[in-house]
């Protein structure tokens, strides 16, 4: 970022141009001047407080050693430097000119033939080492800890304030880094046969060196890590050495809702979702193949209270309804009847296809163009559909559905492209690009958060279903009930009972009791 100079600043520097050859800039209220060749201070005054003596010299800046903060800048003079004070005392012991000094973690490091040696201020050696080298990483190092080189491979060691070091990490690594996760803390990341791992600040393995790169899942998760490979991604709980789920494609986490004691997630694969607490722990786990997503299972709980029994129906009450006679709460109602319909009717194309995304949602209509149906996010298959669809026939709904499940194989529109969505839909995908939005979706729905109401829909029915004793056994290749479902009555029963058991139909015509 350019720092910005006052008007003051500009005046001071202005003057000082007609005295030095060479004018810095103001920092901790002294300016670096040049003149004949040798460095020195001037105040905002205008005087020249530390002398014209030096051979070179830094800006002030502010450093951190052995605990105390100090403004000071490295200066040479003749075969000696030294770190002195704005007062121009020294702060640390005249030093060599060819010694080659650091300070990492607010410690004094020397460096000589035979490695790099811990020392004080006065220049005495405080602990001797044979190390290659020292990582320094200003923004992520932790207290007291060090990422070195030793006989050609990396490790971490441990200081204590009696200059005593512990190992963190054994000496085995090709490379070793500090990794930051947001929300969690730091990580050491260690490079193994090629091959990455995650290591806590302890020297505990939380993902084994078997994966290409990391990312992190949701910055405001508590230890959610993404782990890829060339088999795919896996997501990680890096507080506990856990792997939670993997997929081919990819994998998205997010936060879900909090319930006024803990917050709750999402895991989200081409195959299955989960729902996980704040430790990690999954709570519902749900087949796409069978049950479509946790939101669609909470939702087809209470489906004997459901005001559309299709989206059939919600399409005739869309193109029905009139803007002055729709409250905010129906508004919302069709936001969460029109998810869950439109991710039903996506599941089976998907499957019947065989073109697997892994998280389905609505156009943020503040952001995205208002002529687009839909888009495909091929990095994390995520597709997302324009909520004007729903003044749309439900064949054209189906159209814009294969369009984007076709661009999870194909990117761009090319021949290939075309020749598939004809295979798949019979129509040219020309036609959807002439095809524009309708004005009243402004006017009904454009203020609406789609997310936040479904999240806040999803957290109703979660805590609904714990009350009444619903849960999902993760521990199971099929979902099954392990108390009474939410609605009573004998045929739900049967009905859910019918509904677990049933074989998934490979062919994509019949998914949760629906057919096409």
């Amino acid at each position: 970022m350019k720092k910005i100079i006052s008007n003051k600043e500009k005046n001071l520097i202005s003057k000082l141009k007609s005295q030095y050859d060479i004018v810095g800039t103001l920092h901790h209220d002294m300016v670096k001047v040049i003149k004949g060749g040798k460095y020195g201070f001037v105040n905002q005054k205008g005087e020249l407080v530390i002398p014209l003596i030096y051979d070179w010299a830094t800006a002030f800046a502010r450093i951190k050693l052995y605990g105390k903060w100090y403004i000071a800048s490295w200066v040479r003079c003749g075969n000696y430097q030294m770190l002195i004070n704005l007062d121009n005392k020294p702060i640390i012991q005249l030093m060599d000119a060819h010694t080659r000094y650091y300070v990492i973690n607010d410690k004094l490091w020397i460096q000589n033939e035979h490695g790099y040696n811990l020392t004080s201020r006065r220049g005495k050696f405080l602990l001797q080492t044979d190390y290659e080298h020292i990582i320094n990483d200003r923004w992520r190092q932790p207290k007291n800890i060090y990422l070195v080189k030793k006989q050609g491979h990396f490790g971490a060691i441990y200081i204590y304030y009696n200059n005593k070091e512990r190992p963190v990490l054994p000496f085995e690594y090709d490379m070793c880094n500090f990794w930051w996760m947001p929300g969690t803390g730091i990580f050491i990341q260690g490079l193994l046969n090629g091959k990455n791992g995650l290591f806590n600040l302890k020297g505990q393995n939380v993902i084994p060196c078997a994966y290409d790169k990391f990312t992190y899942a949701t910055p405001f998760r508590k230890g959610f890590v993404l782990a890829h490979d060339a088999k795919g991604v896996s997501l990680y709980d890096g507080i506990k050495p856990l792997k939670i789920c993997t997929d081919p494609y990819a994998v998205i986490a997010e936060y879900s809702f909090y319930d006024g004691k803990q917050c709750y997630y999402t895991a989200y694969t081409s195959e299955e979702e989960c729902l996980l607490d704040k430790e990690g722990r999954i709570l519902m786990k749900v087949n796409k193949r069978k049950e479509i997503s946790c939101f669609h299972y909470l939702m087809s709980q209470v489906q004997d209270e459901f005001r559309f029994k299709s989206l059939k129906e919600l399409l005739c009450y869309c193109r029905k309804m009139k803007d002055w006679r729709v409250s905010h709460a129906d508004k919302e109602e069709v936001i969460i009847y029109a998810y869950y319909f439109m991710e039903e009717m996506l599941q089976q194309y998907a499957i019947r296809h065989e073109l697997r995304y892994v998280r389905f949602g609505f156009l943020n209509r503040m952001k995205e163009n208002d002529k687009c149906w839909g888009q495909c996010v091929c990095a994390d298959r995520r597709i997302e559909l324009n909520l004007s669809l729903l003044w749309r026939s439900e064949k054209f709904i189906r159209e814009v559905m294969l369009h984007e499940l076709v661009h999870l194989k194909y990117v761009n529109h090319h021949k290939a492209f075309y020749d598939l969505l004809g295979q798949l839909s019979g129509i040219s995908a020309k036609q959807l690009r002439k095809a524009k939005s309708r004005a009243s979706f402004d006017a009904y729905l454009v203020a609406m958060n789609w997310f936040a109401i479904v999240k806040r829909k999803k957290k109703e029915l979660f805590i609904r279903a714990v009350q009444k004793g619903i849960c999902m056994n993760p521990t199971l290749e099929k979902t099954e009930l392990l108390l009474e479902p939410i609605t009573n009555g004998n045929s739900n029963v049967n009905r859910i009972a019918a509904a677990q058991t049933r074989k998934p139909d490979i062919g994509g015509k019949n998914i949760g009791g629906r057919r096409l």
